[in-house]
């Protein structure tokens, strides 16, 4: 996939369902209005084998009120040099690998799993909020056999209010973490710190 773009009034959907997958470019799905109504589109890309997401690339849902949704996942899951931005007053949701925890009844997710994840130091997934006040958003990187981390994750609440958001780096078998101790914030300067989830089997 080379550069897209679905911004409008109203951001658009992108939904792609493949059996390979390689982004090179940028996903584009902000909204074009200001103050309380930019609502951040939605982006879900679906490989049944690889989808990796290449140097430079970037998906981007975010709003200046609440930002949008991207799911990403495939079996073999590789991101590098890779911006993933679901900012807005209110952070949005960034799902890379499957549901938070891993989901709960694999006939049912909405979002299938990803055996092997790696995100390099040059990955940076923001879901935090934009303005003075507001909650910082969602973000769930999963893998059932390994995730290897070392991305910039940062789901933080507003400046002058707001609380901090949740995030969630796990696999059900072997995981690791580079800097988990300093590349994830869920801080809120003026309101609840959010959640940083670490639940692997083995590190």
């Amino acid at each position: 996939i080379g550069n897209l773009d679905v911004s409008g009034v109203n951001a658009g959907t992108v939904a792609i369902d493949v059996a390979r997958l390689d982004v090179q470019g940028a996903l584009t799905g902000t909204s074009l209005l200001t103050g309380d109504l930019g609502i951040g589109g939605d982006v879900s890309l679906v490989a049944s084998e690889s989808a990796p997401l290449s140097a430079g690339s970037s998906i981007d849902v975010s709003g200046s009120a609440q930002g949008g949704n991207i799911d990403v996942t495939a079996p073999l899951l590789p991101l590098t040099a890779t911006s993933l931005n679901a900012q807005g007053a209110t952070g949005g949701v960034i799902r890379v690998g499957g549901e938070a925890e891993g989901g709960f009844d694999l006939a049912t997710d909405e979002l299938a799993n990803a055996s092997v994840l790696t995100l390099d130091a040059d990955t940076r997934i923001d879901a935090s909020a934009l303005g003075t006040t507001g909650n910082g958003g969602d973000v769930t990187l999963w893998a059932d056999q390994s995730a290897t981390a070392a991305a910039q994750i940062d789901a933080s609440g507003g400046a002058d209010g707001g609380d901090g958001g949740f995030v969630e780096v796990s696999a059900l078998d072997s995981w690791s973490y580079a800097n988990w101790a300093t590349g994830v914030d869920v801080s809120a300067p003026n309101g609840q710190a959010g959640t940083f989830l670490l639940d692997p089997t083995n590190i």
